[in-house]
């Protein structure tokens, strides 16, 4: 006959570090802000745009000016009308670009409070269009701010993006960013094989064309 201890069960009781391991990812989890409310906008009769984290890529290149298409000054004010529905819980960014990119204080979100948005309207007033146009500098610079809704208004003045360009902008989005495209233009139908709703359609987003002609007869 064997002596012995048979079928001794394992313990199921967790290890002391493993248990404040376990605490201290539920502290971190209790002292989380709630994620900021979706929030809805539009620009240019845009169908509706939403998100949380916004970052507005704007075109301010020479074509874009009085030697262009003078829409830069429409842009401008639908810009800051479409900030009025964010909560001061979400967050936002402008990039503005040429050849070169800036932002509206620090290269950061910034979060949609009053006091933010009432700044926005100086600094759209300073952007002087002129130069030539990087668009991949624009976006490159808005998804390094990890937001998840882009919005980019530019006429697609060359260089246009190719597909090779608009494959790496969707691989670096990750399908965290969604970027909604509003091209600009002199014709009532918008050009054919746009480089800015093949990149809408790659990554999410929305594509509309909007007839500079029909703006200049809304303001008469």
């Amino acid at each position: 006959m064997t002596s012995g201890v048979r079928g001794e069960q394992p313990s199921n009781e967790l290890s002391s570090a493993t248990l404040e391991a376990i605490a201290a990812e539920q502290r971190e989890l209790a002292n989380r802000p709630p994620p900021a409310p979706l929030a809805t906008t539009s620009l240019f009769g845009s169908g509706p745009l939403k998100g949380r984290k916004f970052v507005f890529v704007l075109d301010r290149s020479k074509s874009m000016g009085t030697g262009g298409l003078d829409v830069l000054s429409t842009a401008q004010v639908e810009l800051f009308q479409a900030l009025a529905p964010l909560a001061p819980e979400n967050e936002f960014q402008i990039v503005a670009y040429h050849q070169q990119t800036v932002t509206l204080k620090e290269r950061k979100l910034l979060r949609a409070s009053e006091e933010h948005k009432s700044e926005v309207n100086e600094f759209l007033q300073r952007l002087v269009p002129f130069g030539s146009t990087d668009h991949e500098a624009g976006l490159y610079m808005a998804l390094d701010l990890d937001p998840d809704t882009i919005i980019l208004l530019t006429d697609g003045d060359t260089p246009e993006l190719n597909d090779g360009q608009i494959q790496a902008i969707a691989r670096v989005s990750k399908g965290r960013a969604a970027i909604h495209c509003i091209q600009f233009g002199l014709t009532s139908n918008e050009p054919p094989g746009s480089f800015m709703r093949k990149l809408a359609a790659k990554t999410g987003g929305t594509y509309r064309y909007v007839d500079v002609n029909q703006l200049r007869d809304q303001k008469r």
